[in-house]
């Protein structure tokens, strides 16, 4: 009989399956921060640091500099939470790979394949997989909620 997947055990299937997604947007959020630091306003703009942008109410002033500033701040603090959630994940695998199944979640979530190719690889039944992925995934679980 099949056991009911509860919400947070597919939550940590996403959290599997963001994981490679997450460690990309972290290098992304690192180079935006690097070019938007980069921008050295005396050299790059040719006029007042104050710039005229439209609002619901009008117009406002609004200095280019200090958006510039905020701009990195907010990406640093969502890479700061980025990061830590993927060290998480990280430690939380670390600590599955001594378990002699722990390559299935490797294949499974990181290498897309299928409980039959993983089966074929591991020289075992899919329904042996399957019953070590969902131990391992309930393990996971404990660590990151």
């Amino acid at each position: 009989m099949a056991h009911k997947k509860d919400k947070d055990f597919k939550r940590v299937e996403q959290m599997l399956k963001s994981y490679p997604d997450l460690l990309f947007r972290i290098e992304q959020y690192k180079k935006d921060i690097d070019r938007l630091e980069s921008i050295e306003f005396p050299d790059k703009i040719h006029m007042s640091p104050s710039v005229i942008i439209p609002s619901q109410g009008g117009y406002f002033e609004h200095d280019a500099y200090v958006g510039i500033d905020a701009q990195i701040a907010k990406i640093k603090f969502q890479l700061k939470g980025m990061i830590l959630e993927a060290e998480k994940i990280k430690a939380a695998l670390e600590i599955i790979q001594s378990d002699s199944y722990a390559r299935i979640i490797d294949l499974k979530y990181f290498k897309n394949m299928n409980y039959d190719l993983i089966a074929d690889e591991l020289k075992c039944d899919p329904r042996t997989v399957i019953r070590h992925k969902d131990r391992l995934i309930q393990r996971l679980k404990n660590m990151l909620l």
